[in-house]
């Protein structure tokens, strides 16, 4: 019995040695693993471990920064074998809280971990295992504390092989890593499964050889073969951003992925440049066939291969390739463009160039295609370097870009099949996008409108070297400079006829406003010098110039101008003028001149020479004036010389009835048969069919009148005054009680023809006026004039006088009805002349037309 005791005794002992032993062993560990401070309560040894209730500790490092430790239910198990050291390390609960010296850094920089000494961590775990049931973890995440909550169980297989099995608990499901790390004197290796919410998500196989060496060398694989619908991992980090905002609002579900690399560095790597510093083989190959909605970005699908080498710093691209899709956009910048052309989908394909090298800080070559898909398509493929170095660019040299447009529509301008073809070069940044034009780059059109201003079909502009650039901040504000030239198949407006234009100048569009310099050519070789000027929040100004046109081959006044007469032609002289134009947008002013100087022409069946005049106009909204206050024309002959002849002519129209206005005669006078017609002021209503207007007739000289009337032997002298009341009907000149009477004291009278001598042979009445009118002399002479619209001039002659030679002179009074047809007669004399072709066209083609007339 006594011996029973003594054994027991010393038993109790050994136990109490073991169990002090193996609480100074975990002390020794604890205090060279940094721990300062270590209490426990509930101490008690059970199968081989000491057990403890309650342990509290606390860990600071070399910085001062300091982890509390709280645990419940702990179990500590030594091993002797080798050595004392712990075996079995076991919690059901375990509770860390972190406080750092200062504020976590908010650099970006992506650091390395020091991959030995997590070798050499490992080292330190139990023999056996390291199992924690309940574990959480506070930590400082902005103003507050986070806490991570999870389990965790460490069991050693072998003298350097782990099995490790990690869980984080969220509300909506859990975060799992399960896998297998090895840790020897060559390295680490790593095989390692990730679940979310029990759905497999990837899977690491990486090992990191060092060796003797202080620079491990790394290889392995990630695999994600399909990611899972994760979404709830958002929330869970949120807490721990400290108030940033996430850039995404989901993750890319079904993203399936692999990247391969072997990477051997020149230096103990602290970031991901360094791991990249030395030899490196990379191969990165990702498909996301699910849509992933990225905020201000849009609905993104795509894929990616990548293989590459690298040797210091230098890389060759044995694959690169990647194709983006955009769907559903959100860009900001691209909601400030206008709905029709909003773009509703990008697709992006990139390659890297076969073999390309580059430096690591220098450029990479690749290929592009970009297609634009919506209400605007597009079409962009060629090689563009980007570049990261000071900060991210991308330039391209010889790009080919196709923009189509069905329609477009701005403010007032509406423009359909719009389309732009062309090489272009530019540069790329954060900040903005510069462009060029290269050679043949165009812009066509179908058909173009100004408001009500102008219609433009055909229309093709040549914008090779035009320079453009646009803020990405505010890509609706371009800026562009450069030449332009434009052709425009036919070109309508109220005032033109419709034909073809060429517009060329120079391009001018920033901060400032709109601004052009060029000149304009019509199809019929009118050329202006044209100045435009459209200021931000202001009016629009244009300025229009016409040089100096000499005409000599051509009239390109009547096939340009829409109110030019139909038969007036220029066939000389010299023409210019200017006009300014206002609008805001619509055109709202224009005023100028067009002057004539010393021009010959046709109007009509009449020829002029030297007609000069001023034009000035001015538009006010839709009332167009145009005055011609000085309009003098030297020479008018139709089949009569007329002239000189001077005016004071003012038209007013509304531009949507320019040929139905007023025309207002202030004064018009024509020298004629050595005498004045003198028309009295009138206005002239053209939408009207009757116009009324007087003629004053002043020293009409009858010996003038003899000389180019055609009847043989009729002579006479006097001077004739008198009224005439016409009357355009429906253009038709008609004259009614018009009046002439000769100027006192008279004059003579001489007919004598061999067809008045048969005359007067056959019938005994005409007798005596024959012998009368061989020689009268007249004091009286009085003429009722009427003109019809058939062109037949009715004059009802009363004339008092003598013949010296008959019957001693005694008073003759006669009364004589002649008849003439004016039209016909002009006809006889302009055949009987050298006249124009197109006048003799013109005559033939009036008598041709006579027998149909009423």
């Amino acid at each position: 019995m006594r011996l029973g005791v003594r054994l027991l005794a010393v038993l109790v002992v050994l136990l109490l040695a073991l169990a002090f032993a193996a609480v100074l062993l975990m002390q020794q560990r604890l205090t060279a693993a940094g721990i300062d401070q270590f209490d426990w309560a509930g101490v008690g040894w059970s199968d081989g471990g000491l057990q403890l209730e309650r342990v509290a500790g606390r860990y600071t490092d070399a910085s001062g920064a300091q982890l509390q430790i709280h645990a419940r239910a702990l179990r500590i198990a030594p091993a002797w074998s080798g050595g004392p050291r712990l075996a079995a390390f076991q919690a059901d609960h375990l509770q860390l809280e972190w406080q750092p010296t200062a504020a976590p850094s908010t650099s970006r920089t992506l650091s390395m971990p020091d991959v030995q000494q997590l070798a050499a961590t490992l080292q330190w775990l139990p023999s056996r295992v390291l199992a924690i049931e309940q574990l959480a973890m506070s930590v400082p995440c902005g103003e507050r504390r986070c806490t991570l909550e999870g389990a965790v169980t460490i069991e050693r297989e072998a003298a350097a092989g782990f099995l490790v099995d990690l869980a984080l608990l969220a509300e909506e499901g859990g975060v799992h890593l399960h896998g297998y790390l090895n840790s020897d004197t060559e390295g680490l290796q790593a095989d390692l499964t990730l679940r979310l919410a029990d759905q497999q998500a990837a899977e690491l196989q990486a090992e990191w050889l060092y060796g003797e060496s202080s620079v491990p060398r790394s290889q392995g694989t990630l695999t994600v073969p399909e990611w899972p619908q994760a979404d709830w991992l958002l929330t869970y980090v949120e807490p721990w951003l400290g108030g940033a905002q996430l850039p995404v609002g989901s993750l890319p579900t079904g993203l399936r992925g692999e990247i391969r690399w072997l990477m051997a560095p020149t230096k103990p790597p602290q970031t991901l440049a360094d791991m990249l510093s030395g030899a490196v083989e990379l191969y990165a190959a990702a498909t996301l066939a699910d849509a992933w909605q990225i905020p201000d970005l849009g609905e993104v699908q795509g894929e990616l291969t990548l293989d590459l080498l690298g040797d210091a710093g230098l890389w060759q691209f044995r694959e690169g390739t990647g194709l983006l899709m955009l769907e559903a956009l959100t860009v900001p910048a691209l909601a400030t463009l206008p709905a029709q052309v909003r773009p509703r989908a990008i697709n992006l394909s990139v390659e890297a160039q076969a073999d390309s090298q580059l430096a690591w800080t220098s450029h990479l070559p690749l290929v592009i295609q970009l297609e634009v898909a919506g209400p605007l398509t597009a079409q962009l493929a060629g090689p563009v370097t980007i570049a990261s170095l000071p900060e991210w660019q991308a330039q391209w040299d010889a790009m080919r870009l196709r923009v189509e447009v069905p329609n477009y529509q701005l403010d007032a301008l509406d423009l359909d099949q719009l389309m732009f073809d062309g090489n272009i070069s530019g540069r790329l940044d954060a900040h903005e996008l510069a462009l060029e034009l290269g050679s043949g780059a165009m812009v066509t059109l179908g058909r173009v409108r100004l408001q009500d201003m102008f219609v433009l079909t055909d229309v093709r502009a040549d914008l090779a070297g035009l320079a453009l650039q646009a803020l990405l901040a505010d890509p609706a504000a371009v800026a562009a400079n450069g030449p332009v030239s434009i052709r425009a198949g036919r070109v309508e407006h109220a005032m033109l006829k419709p034909q073809g234009w060429i517009l060329q100048g120079t391009l001018a569009r920033d901060n400032a406003g709109l601004r052009w310099q060029g000149t304009a050519a019509s199809a019929s070789e009118l050329g202006l010098a044209l100045g435009f000027n459209w200021p931000v929040s202001e009016p629009w100004r244009a300025d229009v110039k016409l040089e100096s046109t000499f005409l000599r081959a051509g009239d390109p006044l009547s096939a340009t101008l829409a109110l030019w007469p139909e038969l007036l032609t220029l066939g000389s002289g010299r023409l210019q003028g200017e006009v300014s134009l206002r609008g805001n947008p619509a055109m709202e002013h224009a005023n100028g001149h067009l002057t004539l100087d010393n021009a010959a022409g046709i109007y009509d069946r009449a020829t002029f020479q030297s007609l000069s005049t001023r034009i000035n106009i001015d538009l006010a909204g839709d009332r167009l004036q145009l005055d011609m206050p000085t309009l003098m024309l030297a020479a008018l002959d139709p089949g009569i010389a007329m002239g000189p002849l001077s005016a004071d002519l003012h038209y007013s129209a509304h531009m949507d009835r320019v040929g139905a206005g007023l025309l207002r005669i202030e004064q018009a006078q024509l020298d004629v048969l050595g005498g004045q017609v003198r028309l009295e002021p009138a206005v002239l209503d053209l939408t009207e069919q009757r116009h009324a207007m007087m003629v004053d007739i002043s020293g009409l000289e009858l010996d003038r009148l003899f000389e180019v009337y055609p009847a043989e032997g009729l002579r006479g002298g006097g001077t004739l005054d008198g009224r005439l009341p016409l009357t355009l009907v429906d253009g038709a000149l008609v004259i009614e009680e018009g009046q002439l009477g000769a100027r006192e004291p008279g004059g003579f009278l001489q007919y004598r023809s061999a067809k008045l001598e048969d005359l007067a042979e056959s019938t005994p009445g005409m007798r005596q006026v024959a012998l009368a009118l061989d020689d009268f002399h007249y004091d009286l002479l009085n003429a009722d004039v009427t003109y019809g619209e058939g062109g037949i001039l009715v004059l009802g002659l009363e004339l008092q006088g003598r013949n010296p030679a008959l019957q001693d002179g005694r008073p003759i009074h006669l009364n004589i009805r002649l008849e003439e047809d004016i039209p016909a007669l002009l006809a006889s004399l302009q055949l009987s002349g050298k006249v124009s072709e197109i006048i003799q066209e013109r005559v033939r083609q009036r008598l041709l037309k006579q027998p149909a007339d009423p």
